[in-house]
């Protein structure tokens, strides 16, 4: 079975290329609690999606081999009000489990994002980060402010610890996302937001800004870098 899901995860990444399956770039690789969320999220609409192909192809099998007709003239009409009652019967509940099924997914996704933006903390760390064209500056403030640190693209954050990251943008807007911690963050021009985020697993993740933001949106990139408060 892990076989399987490993395959189907290298098969599902090829169809989606912003998800990313190289090195530590990927939703299906979760490093903390909210990547987790949004990885059980994917995974249940994944096999939702799966079982509706199958069904929809052995339907189509099915019509196509029952209702095949050799020679030149055309098929006959006839009548079947049983069968056409029956058509009517599948038709309407096959419409009514798809919208149901999809409520379903309404609901799971909102629940999801209630619990990705869940985390919180008394005493958090703080980081500030500010998108600009075409690189990321990370600022570490302090009280003091000869202790406060501002570095660009690299963001250091302790292992198992609830981070705050406020984020703008200082020209366009940006998309933050580093895919093995959480979910995507616009960054508007003139407006801050926070979200949070937890790493449990030391290590360097990739990430990059989700939202065209010109010529060079391609190079900006950033790293996590996840440490034990030992290391750092």
């Amino acid at each position: 079975m892990i076989r399987v899901r490993q395959i189907l995860s290298v098969c599902s990444a090829l169809f989606l290329v912003p998800v990313g399956c190289f090195g530590q770039q990927s939703l299906l690789k979760p490093a903390g609690p909210q990547a987790g969320k949004i990885e059980w999220l994917y995974w249940t609409i994944f096999w939702i999606a799966f079982i509706v192909y199958v069904l929809v192809i052995m339907a189509f099998t099915r019509a196509s081999t029952r209702n095949r007709i050799s020679g030149d003239r055309p098929a006959p009409v006839l009548k079947n009000p049983a069968g056409e009652r029956g058509a009517f019967i599948a038709v309407h509940s096959a419409l009514l489990i798809t919208i149901f099924t999809l409520f379903v997914v309404l609901v799971m996704s909102i629940v999801t994002g209630a619990k990705v933006g869940g985390i919180s903390s008394k005493n958090p760390v703080t980081i500030q980060i500010t998108g600009h064209q075409w690189w990321w500056e990370v600022t570490y403030p302090n009280s003091q402010a000869d202790q406060t640190v501002i570095t660009a693209n690299e963001i250091h954050v302790p292992v198992g610890t609830p981070v705050v990251v406020l984020t703008s943008s200082a020209d366009v807007i940006h998309s933050f996302w580093a895919p093995n911690i959480n979910g995507k963050r616009d960054l508007l021009p003139g407006y801050q937001n926070a979200v949070w985020m937890q790493v449990d697993k030391p290590g360097i993740y990739r990430g990059q800004c989700a939202e065209f933001c010109g010529y060079q949106h391609a190079h900006m990139g950033f790293e996590i870098v996840a440490q034990s408060t030992e290391e750092a």
